[in-house]
């Protein structure tokens, strides 16, 4: 009896108990033959013994017992290819037949087990952060989903760089000694990281000698995975909260953990990367390598493996639809699918950014996690808001530029909020205990879903640099210049699949007057040729409503030429009678306006006569002093916000003696009304006077006395006889005059009314107030005071100690602040009045 071919033949049992039993039994029969007397009774007897042994390991009706029976069959082969004991181990073919049904049946009947795209990304997150581990059965249970390969595929197959997000893959599973099998799959996590948790694992799992042993490659990955069965149960043990197993016979499901994740796998990587040109089952099908190969090496899909792996499905995901990581940094279409003849189809659709959903970005950043004591939060605000990587606001120096840029690693970069905001921030984030590499990943997509699951889907740190990519493009591209032009001069990375819904660009450039925005505009300068402006006519000024009469179904009359320069200046298209795009006069004077009241002017040229048309652009400079030449024209927007301020004070006047009335009657419903009434008037005059002192400034330029002159005086002929010049209210008088040194008082005094409303005695916890940006600036200005964010800042600054222990104190922390979803109710909770 040869000693290595016995050896060879008990390595053909997927379990050690029977790899032990045949090396007993084997040799009874090892030169049987039909030539020798009796052999049928030896036969029978030999398989008598395998019966009592399957029955003795719990093996007891033909479903349980088939596999086993297949590598008893397969190691008598090995002994002789027709060994005479084979027909009396093996299963009859009836019984084969009605096994092969009944799992068919079970296949056809499976139901669809669902999980949601949370849980998706959850299950990738919880995976990735296993391929660091010391465990070896944990780095197994991670690829097992992050590539959908069993470990023992893993272990005996080739894998080879192809892109960020792909590998080549050799060797799968079923192939039976193709060679030269290759194709490509995506990875759920970057691939280099796959890569080397895969070297990891197979430095500490060594199957050298199993290979020796030249078994089929289906034998030898059964070996495998019996080897290292300690790998379902860790999957058990990470994820089972996420993913059930499936269910079976003898199987409640935990021994099928790293057979599901082919299917699971499958489903994700579809979720994320398929085409939308190719059916979800294609591409599935093309991943798993359910395909086979005809005699000139071309693929041919093999679909029949489908029902096996489409029974897991994400529940909130539209069949068909395009992978929702196509566009982002590093993702590329595997190459099998550029090659399709549709490659050319419509490509995939970008997340588009509301108005409102910018504003809420950017205002929950600021208040819940840009001065958030937590390292990950704070992280998460400073990338969202400047755009830069975490290495380099870790490494980098940050140094002032403007009010709204920053020179970050020698670079200018606008941000999304004020600089002086970001410095602050920045600087205490340094101070904090970061977080170790492992975790930063997850704690940031938990950090991205609690604070804007709501507005947008972000799951990590390039969609949060690609949202501050999208934004800076509409608040500061110059309208002229190229994208990808002003994205290398800031050092943005690409949008990656968000835009606005607005596609005007520059609409807030003015609040960040970068040098490098303004090279950028002189080299585009001798391409773009300013509208013309008609110096040789005058438009007739506007007839003015009286002031007693705000009807809002008034036309306006202004100088279309001057809108339109206006305009250009701002981005803002608007419709002439050739074309049906753009804006109508009226509402694209009302972006103007908004435009030039969220950044008023520092500076204006008061010379008489405009400057003349050249070659270059019309900057924002040479836009203002164009209209500050045609006052006249401008003059009505001036009475008719006058007016507004007549028509509140009568409201006010009507207001109080309501008030006389309800206080003398002694009714609480009304009075509480007349309250809410009397906020909102405050606010619309407040907003009045803000507008009004704008476009003096902007009519007058900055070297007029704007305290002491008022603006008749510098346009009489545009004042009609009948129309006296309504008196100035002491409100917007008080605003104008204001010295910084006050605002800053004003600014203290409110911070301490804050802290004095969460020191009352009784006060419960979830009426107390975090003291943030938001918070304070709305209270000035509900009082009528200037809130601007510098001065903000400085005094935020300057009182930090005494924040921090206030804070400290009274228990609050930054997301504080979300238990009251009216920040303007902190208006009738402190009274800055005297």
């Amino acid at each position: 009896m040869d000693t290595a071919l016995l050896h060879k033949a008990t390595a053909q049992a997927k379990t050690q108990w029977l790899e032990q039993a045949l090396a007993d039994l084997l040799p009874q029969i090892w030169d049987l033959t039909t030539d020798q007397p009796n052999w049928q009774d030896t036969a029978t007897a030999w398989a008598a013994q395998i019966d009592h042994l399957l029955k003795h390991k719990q093996l007891w009706t033909p479903n349980q017992q088939k596999n086993r029976r297949t590598d008893i069959a397969n190691a008598l082969r090995i002994i002789a290819p027709n060994h005479p004991v084979i027909p009396f181990v093996l299963l009859s073919s009836e019984i084969y037949t009605q096994l092969n049904n009944e799992q068919a049946h079970r296949l056809n009947t499976r139901t669809n087990k669902f999980f949601s795209a949370q849980q998706a990304d959850e299950l990738v997150q919880r995976s990735i952060t296993l391929l660091d581990r010391e465990n070896p059965n944990e780095i197994a249970a991670g690829l097992a989903v992050l590539v959908g390969r069993r470990i023992s595929e893993i272990l005996i197959s080739e894998f080879q760089p192809k892109t960020s997000y792909s590998l080549l893959f050799s060797q799968a599973v079923k192939r039976r000694g193709k060679v030269g099998m290759e194709f490509e799959i995506p990875t759920l996590a970057p691939a280099h990281r796959i890569l080397h948790a895969i070297e990891q694992l197979k430095d500490r799992w060594n199957i050298a000698d199993l290979q020796a042993l030249n078994l089929s490659d289906n034998h030898l990955k059964r070996r495998i995975n019996n080897r290292y069965a300690g790998v379902s149960p860790t999957c058990r043990q990470h994820f089972a909260d996420l993913i059930p197993g499936r269910e079976a016979e003898n199987d409640d499901g935990e021994r099928l953990y790293t057979h599901l994740f082919r299917a699971v796998y499958a489903e994700i990587a579809t979720y994320y990367y398929k085409p939308a040109w190719i059916p979800d089952h294609r591409f599935k099908a093309e991943i798993q390598g359910h395909f086979k190969l005809t005699d000139t090496g071309e693929k041919i899909p093999n679909y029949s493996a489908r029902q096996n792996y489409d029974d897991y499905l994400i529940r909130d995901r539209v069949p068909g639809q395009p992978g929702i990581k196509l566009g982002t940094p590093g993702v590329e279409i595997l190459e099998v699918f550029q090659a399709d003849p549709s490659v050319n189809a419509p490509a995939v659709s970008k997340r588009k950014l509301e108005t409102g959903t910018l504003n809420a970005l950017i205002y929950r950043t600021v208040d819940r996690l840009l001065f958030s004591k937590t390292w990950a939060e704070a992280a998460t605000g400073l990338v969202l808001l400047t755009g830069r990587s975490l290495p380099t606001l870790l490494e980098a120096t940050l140094h002032p530029q403007s009010d709204f840029s920053l020179i970050i690693a020698g670079q200018a970069v606008p941000t999304l909020t004020s600089a002086q905001q970001i410095l602050s921030a920045w600087t205490q984030w340094r101070a904090l205990d970061p977080l170790p590499a492992v975790q930063i990943d997850p704690a940031i997509q938990t950090i991205c879903q609690l604070n804007f699951g709501d507005l947008v889907r972000l799951r990590s740190l390039p969609d949060l640099q690609a949202i501050y990519t999208a934004i800076a493009l509409h608040w500061f591209c110059p309208p002229t210049v190229d994208e990808t032009r002003f994205l290398q001069t800031i050092g943005a990375r690409d949008p990656a699949g968000f835009e606005t819904i607005r596609r005007d660009r520059g609409v807030k450039l003015r609040q960040s007057p970068m040098p490098e925005l303004t090279a950028l505009l002189q080299e585009t300068a001798q391409t773009h040729q300013p509208p013309t402006i008609a110096a040789d006519t005058e438009p007739s000024p506007p007839q003015p409503a009286a002031p007693t009469t705000m009807s809002t179904s008034t036309q306006l009359s202004v100088d279309s030429t001057l809108l339109k320069t206006a305009a250009a200046t701002y981005g803002i298209p608007i419709r002439s009678p050739e074309t049906t795009d753009g804006l109508s006069d009226e509402a694209a004077l009302t972006q103007v306006l908004e435009h030039v009241c969220q950044s008023p002017p520092t500076a204006a040229p008061t010379a008489p006569t405009p400057p003349a048309p050249d070659a270059g652009t019309i900057s924002a400079i040479s836009a203002i002093s164009a209209i500050q030449d045609q006052a006249k024209t401008l003059a009505w927007l001036t009475r008719r916000i006058e007016a507004l301020e007549q028509q509140v004070t009568t409201l006010q006047q009507e207001r109080d003696a309501a008030l006389a009335q309800v206080q003398q009657a002694g009714n609480p419903p009304q009075w509480e009304q007349l309250q809410a009434e009397n906020h909102r008037l405050q606010q619309e005059r407040d907003e009045a006077h803000h507008k009004l002192q704008a476009f003096r400034q902007l009519l007058l330029g900055s070297g007029i006395d704007q305290e002491a002159t008022p603006i008749a005086a510098h346009s009489p002929t545009l004042e009609p006889a009948s129309s006296p010049e309504p008196p100035e209210s002491p409100a917007a008088s008080t605003t104008r005059r204001i010295t910084t040194d006050d605002a800053l008082e004003q600014i203290r005094q409110a911070v301490q009314a804050i802290m004095a409303l969460n020191n009352q005695e009784g006060r419960t916890f979830n009426d107390k107030w975090y003291i943030s940006f938001p918070v304070v600036q709305t209270l000035l200005r509900a009082h009528g005071f200037p809130a601007n964010q510098k001065n903000v800042a400085a005094v935020f600054a300057e009182l930090q100690d005494e924040l921090d222990h206030h804070h400290h104190q009274h228990r609050i922390g930054s997301r504080h602040n979300r238990r009251h979803p009216n920040l303007g109710t902190i208006a009738d909770l402190v009274n800055l009045g005297p």
